[in-house]
């Protein structure tokens, strides 16, 4: 994967766009970003359990090689897990 700024992220949750935090946006260059969903933005959707988990992302000219969502800091053992390191 080639290092890419958050900036360029745009992520939606059930068509609800995420922020991304300005401390990710104004950073530079990396090759693997955790983005934060707001403390109770999942919740405040009203979905019902029989429906899928529905996460947008657009990256225009990104080269996406692996995606982790986890409810806690991703740890390298996520990344094993998903063959990323």
């Amino acid at each position: 994967a080639e290092s890419r700024s958050a900036s360029e992220l745009k992520l939606t949750l059930r068509g609800r766009s995420i922020p991304i935090p300005d401390e990710l946006a104004d950073a530079g260059p990396q090759r693997l970003w955790q983005v934060p969903v707001p403390q109770g933005d999942i919740a405040a959707i009203p979905y019902p359990l029989s429906k899928a988990f529905d996460l947008g992302i657009t990256a225009p000219g990104w080269k996406l090689t692996g995606l982790a969502v986890v409810g806690e800091k991703i740890r390298r053992r996520h990344l094993e897990t998903g063959g990323i390191v």
